[in-house]
């Protein structure tokens, strides 16, 4: 599928930024005030709207997106 950030909601781009600065999914959860399950569906949406198969391919795309730590 391959779409651009602009194409997530607000809360699959928290997620996204998050994970792209390397937290797993229970910190994201707790950071989100969200649970653990909520969090692996948003990455699970995530890695098919991005078109990738793997977090790390996850992160390649966000950092290319401008989702980096900052």
């Amino acid at each position: 599928m391959g779409v651009s950030p602009c194409d997530l909601t607000k809360r699959e781009r928290e997620v996204l930024h998050l994970v792209a600065k390397g937290y797993d999914n229970e910190r994201i959860a707790q950071e989100l005030g969200i649970s653990p399950r909520t969090v692996k569906n948003h990455v699970n949406s995530l890695y098919e709207k991005a078109d990738v198969h793997s977090r790390a391919a996850l992160v390649a795309w966000a950092w290319q997106h401008g989702y980096g730590p900052g």
